[in-house]
C-alpha cells in the first residue's frame, strides 16, 4: 500500500495489534483489513549505526559473522568497535539480527543474554533451508 493510497484510504483501513509469546519472549505482532503489503522499517540513528544495521541484514539466517568482518562488508576494516558499539544500540533485535554477530575470539556476548542470542540461532538453523 502507497503512502496516496493510505491517505485516501486510511478511514477503511485497520490495524489489529496484540502482544504474543513468541520462543524469544513477547513480541508486538499486527495484522490488517487488506490484502496489500504495509510493511515499513525505518531506521533512526547515525550514519555509521545504520550502515552496520544494513549490512546485519544481510547475514545469512543461521550464520554468523564476526564484528571485524561485519567492518569489512562496510568498507571501514579498523572500525570493528565502533561495530560492535552500533551493533549495541539496536534495538530492533530479530528484524535487524545482531545476534548473528560474534567476537573474532568466539566471544558471545548480547545485550539480551546469551542464552536468547543462542535460542535465536538454534531456531534459526533449525528452519535454515526447511
Amino acid at each position: 500500500m502507497t503512502r496516496q493510497e493510505y491517505k485516501i484510504n486510511h478511514t477503511k483501513f485497520k490495524i489489529i495489534y496484540a502482544f504474543h509469546s513468541t520462543p524469544f519472549g513477547n513480541c508486538l505482532i499486527g495484522t490488517t483489513n487488506t490484502d496489500k503489503a504495509i510493511v515499513h522499517l525505518g531506521f533512526v540513528g547515525k550514519k555509521f549505526q545504520i550502515k552496520v544495521w544494513e549490512a546485519l541484514m544481510l547475514i545469512s539466517d543461521g550464520s554468523t559473522v564476526t564484528y571485524e568482518q561485519v567492518a569489512q562488508n562496510i568498507g571501514k576494516p579498523t572500525a570493528s568497535r565502533a561495530v560492535g558499539n552500533a551493533v549495541m544500540k539496536n534495538y530492533i533485535v530479530y528484524l535487524i539480527p545482531c545476534h548473528r554477530v560474534v567476537g573474532k575470539s568466539g566471544s558471545n556476548k548480547y545485550k539480551w543474554g546469551t542464552n536468547l542470542k543462542e535460542s535465536i540461532l538454534t531456531h534459526e538453523r533449525k528452519y535454515v533451508n526447511t
